[in-house]
Formats: C-alpha cells, structure tokens, sequence
C-alpha cells in the first residue's frame, strides 16, 4: 500500500506530532512522509529521519512542496505552478496533534479526496479538539464531568471585572482555566484568587478565542483509558494513571527534555482502579456515540467518590501505543488503524450519494 504519514501542522503542538510521526515510522516500511510546517506549507519530508532535523529551517527550506487536491486520491508534486503526480494514496497515517490537523481540518481534505485516514471523522475530531463542547456532549450522555464555565476573548477584553466576577462567583477557587482548543498542557493555569484568575485567563487569550474554567478538585489521579477498534469491535485498553507533584499534567511532565514522547513519562502501568469497569463503560460509550474511528485516548480524574470525563485525544502522543503494550506492539497497533481506515472508507463510498430530481428543470424551467 502507498501510506503516507502526516504531522507537524500550525499547532502549538507541532513539536510533538513530529515525535508521534517519528516513532511511527521506526515502525513502518514503504512509506512517504508528508510534513506540515509551522506557517502551514505541505512538504515531502526527505532525508529528514531524526525529530531534531525539523529544528533545522534551512533543511526544511529545501523539502519539496505538495498537495492533494479533491477528488483526486493523488499526491501531487508543487512545482513552476504546476501539479506532477508523485502516486496515488492508499491510506493517510494521522499524527497531527492540535489544531489545522486533529481538529477535522484535514480530515476534511482528505474526506473531499477519497482518501482513507487513520483518526475520527471530521465531526469527532472537531468535537474532541473543543473542550467547551466536548464536555456539553458528555453530559448528554449522562457522564460526569467537573463543574464549569466559559467566556470568549472579545466578552472578557470588554469587561474583564465583569467575567472574573460572573465566573468566580459559580465556580468558586481553586478553578482551572485552559484554551478551549490546545492540549499539551499548553496555557493551562490552576488560580486561587481574581488576580490569577485574570492572569490566567490573560495567558489563555494569548492562544485561542475561547477558555474553559473549571472546577478545580483536590486529592485527585489522572487516570487514562485508550479504545481502538478493530473488525467493528471497540477495544479498551488497560488503565494508566500519569505520575506528577503538580495540581495537573504540565507539558513537561509529558514531553521533558530526554523523552521520547509520552511512553516515557512516569506511569503507574497497568494502574488498578476499583472504578476501572464504569470508566471503561464510559470510554465504551463515547466512542460510539462519537463515530469515532482510530486510536483515541479519554482522559479522566478520579477521587475517592467517583470519577470525571476530563477530555478525549482524538489523535494520542504515541498514538497512546504503550497503552496496549500487552495487546498491540506499535507496528500491529498501525496495521490495525490503517486496515480499519480502508474498511470504514469503503463502507462510506458504497453509500448513495445522489438523488435524481427533476427541481431544476420544473420549478424554474428552461432557458
């Protein structure tokens, strides 16, 4: 098959797309790599094997531009304005993190190309990538989720008093406050007062339109679930609970300098929860209720009285891979993601597309 894995993007989360990539294609054989730059070109990443060579701008200056372009499932090659076909694309290996790649953006694309791809759909992914509406999805699945409120940059700029006072006073402190649409830990700030809460909320308007302040709970675990699905069945992995001294999960207790992604961050693995069963049910049914396709990971918080959906990764660091070291190595984990990807493409092609009418002709006539 003609796989072609694509990563980095216009993200804050760039960075880490390149090591999923990477760590993927140490996994893989007869592959292309399409590379996402930072001001969002499409380059054929060549002679580019180490994550350390995309810190180098004059090499990636001399990567070739490319593109694909509906309907067709071809790579393209940018070159003098025009377009020379590379090869036709089989599959597309999805390692994007964040946004302009995990959000549904390029799903889309590849959608309109008929191209098969390894994440969610364009729904899911735009759904799990926004926190304020991830969290108003699970609650009308019934699940629990920590208390909260959101507000918009340009309300907040217009009567900063105003929101700090309407957001304090439902929520109460110690509160949370992240950008709607990052992951990564990236703009995340646990506040205790109106001063840090405005600060907070400074720093996450300087990354998106929109933040979510939640709740903050005390004498908690993160506890990570990763589903795959694999012939129409939806696999649940064991549970992990991520090991920090902090009051969450910062970037670099995930990705520190030394690290090769989340696989090496400190875990406690397989972690036992005596609420292991309903948070896996949950996991169940997001899943489903979501489409969604491909490898993904829902993160909770856990107390002594229960458990919280706290978010999903529609496209995992890793691709969440040493979450089913006990079921998957990363190279079936890939095969997997990659069949169930032909599969659930071919199933929508054989949908009915078009409906014949004769609207056009009767109800405004004929020229």
């Amino acid at each position: 098959m003609n796989v072609v894995i694509m990563y980095g993007g216009k993200s804050c989360e760039h960075d880490i797309s390149v090591i999923t990539a990477k760590q993927a294609a140490a996994n893989m054989k007869n592959f292309a790599e399409v590379y996402v730059s930072r001001e969002g070109k499409w380059l054929l990443a060549k002679n580019m094997p180490s994550p350390s060579d995309f810190a180098d701008k004059e090499k990636i200056k001399r990567l070739p531009e490319v593109a694909f372009v509906p309907p067709y499932k071809t790579l393209w090659l940018k070159k003098g304005g025009k377009l020379k076909k590379i090869f036709d694309v089989d599959a597309a290996l999805l390692c994007f993190h964040g946004v302009n790649g995990e959000d549904g953006r390029a799903q889309g694309l590849l959608e309109l190309c008929g191209v098969p791809y390894t994440s969610c759909g364009v729904t899911a992914s735009a759904v799990g990538m926004d926190k304020i509406v991830f969290k108003e999805f699970v609650k009308g699945l019934g699940l629990p989720v920590t208390k909260s409120a959101w507000t918009d940059k340009r309300k907040y700029q217009s009567n900063k008093v105003g929101v700090i006072d309407e957001i304090s006073g439902a929520l109460g402190y110690p509160a949370i406050v992240k950008p709607c649409n990052l992951g990564s830990s990236i703009g995340i700030s646990v506040c205790g007062n109106d001063g840090e809460l405005m600060r907070a909320l400074d720093t996450a308007f300087e990354f998106d339109e929109r933040a979510i302040v939640e709740q903050a709970l005390k004498n908690f675990s993160d506890v990570n679930i990763a589903a795959v699905k694999k012939g129409g069945e939806i696999l649940v992995s064991k549970a992990e609970n991520p090991l920090t001294w902090h009051e969450y999960l910062s970037f670099e207790d995930k990705y520190s300098a030394g690290r090769k992604g989340m696989a090496e961050s400190k875990r406690r693995f397989p972690f036992e929860c005596p609420m292991y069963g309903d948070m896996a049910d949950a996991v169940r049914k997001i899943y489903s209720a979501l489409d969604c396709k491909g490898v993904v990971r829902v993160d909770f918080l856990v107390t002594d009285d229960g458990f919280f959906v706290n978010e999903i990764n529609t496209i995992p660091g890793s691709l969440a891979y040493y979450l089913w070291r006990d079921e998957f190595d990363m190279a079936s984990l890939i095969k997997t993601l990659i069949d169930e990807a032909a599969a659930d493409m071919k199933r929508r092609q054989d949908a009915v597309y078009g409906y014949k009418s004769d609207v056009l002709t009767k109800s405004f006539g004929k020229k």
